[in-house]
């Protein structure tokens, strides 16, 4: 297993740079649900120290159900929610729950 950990100061930049390359946006309307990959799925399960405690939670309550705007609600104690979803759908730990 690859460990991110070196990486984690860098997910603003990452993300930022992701963007650029890819022309991805980030819907800003907090309607959007996201599920969690196979490698999320995989993260949580081997308690991955790539993760955060803040991000390993959140990723815990994504379940494909709940958008961006419930998730803020339920973790409004971690800090900026859409900075931690960015870093999660970075990482490729979730995904738009259209997608696949």
């Amino acid at each position: 297993m690859i460990s991110l950990n070196p990486l984690l100061p860098a997910a603003p930049i990452l993300i930022h740079a992701l963007r650029e390359t890819t022309g991805v946006e980030t819907p800003k309307d907090m309607d959007t649900t996201y599920r969690k990959t196979s490698s999320g799925l995989e993260a949580i399960a081997a308690r991955n120290p790539a993760l955060s405690q803040r991000q390993r939670s959140l990723l815990i309550l994504i379940d494909g159900k709940r958008n961006e705007k419930d998730l803020a609600t339920l973790a409004s104690g971690f800090g900026d929610v859409e900075e931690l979803l960015q870093s999660l759908l970075a990482l490729g730990f979730i995904e738009p729950a259209g997608q696949r």
